[in-house]
């Protein structure tokens, strides 16, 4: 079993919070006092949704983009997410053979930021292949189960997490075109990387079997693995479907 998580592993997180959001909006303020902005037909904003985030997340993704400049677009987005997950108690699979039955949930919400560079240097408007960062923060609330050795038949107990504090982070490279004049189509794929971190007052024996998946935390496609004892890291990806605001 691996070692709990604790305040001090968490500590880090909030330093690397402040510096991608002061990155974020130092190249926005940067690229904004520069900008030679036509748009998508003179239209900057554009609502953007993952149609399939209520299936892989049984929840939604909402984004809202802001035309910086021909090359640059910046974004606010909107994550809400209920995830399951294998509990792999080691202990427990020791007694009965097997994992747990019952998934450990995830049950979260986030707020985040991104940046979006296209390179194509002969359209007029951010369209195209394009490189984007972004940087998600929340709270989530978590249940599962935990080893409890002296109540058999089924060595469970059950356990409840509130205040699990969430943050990922995603680097990768998309793709979006401009349909109907007005309609917005494209996707995203990249390199995600995720952490989580539960309060000071869990319970020892919640925050050890939080661990038993918390390793597959971040990305939605494939997971890499454990990261830093609280998270993981793999790759993501995203439909993207959009409408021209103004």
């Amino acid at each position: 079993m691996r070692n709990s998580l604790h305040p001090s592993n968490l500590q880090s997180n909030g330093g690397m919070s402040s510096a991608l959001l002061a990155f974020f909006v130092l190249i926005l303020m940067a690229s904004t006092a520069t900008a030679q902005v036509s748009g998508y037909k003179n239209k900057r904003f554009i609502i953007k949704i993952d149609p399939l985030a209520p299936i892989y997340q049984k929840g939604v993704l909402v984004n809202l983009d802001y035309v910086v400049a021909r090359k640059l677009v910046f974004a606010v987005a909107y994550n809400r997410a209920i995830r399951k997950h294998t509990q792999r108690i080691s202990l427990y699979k020791q007694v009965t053979g097997a994992f747990p039955e019952d998934k450990g949930i995830i049950d979260e919400h986030q707020f985040g930021v991104e940046l979006q560079f296209y390179p194509n240097k002969s359209l007029p408007a951010p369209v195209g292949i394009y490189i984007f960062a972004n940087y998600f923060q929340g709270l989530a609330t978590v249940t599962g189960n935990s080893f409890a050795p002296n109540t058999p038949p089924t060595f469970l107990k059950d356990y409840e997490i509130d205040g699990v504090r969430s943050n990922t982070f995603t680097f990768g490279i998309g793709n979006q075109g401009v349909v109907w004049e007005r309609v917005t189509l494209g996707f995203d794929f990249g390199l995600t990387v995720g952490a989580l971190g539960t309060p000071s007052t869990t319970p020892e024996d919640a925050a050890v079997s939080f661990q038993s998946f918390t390793d597959r935390y971040g990305p939605n496609i494939y997971s890499f693995g454990e990261l830093l004892n609280n998270g993981g890291m793999g790759m993501s990806g995203h439909l993207r479907i959009g409408m021209l605001l103004f």
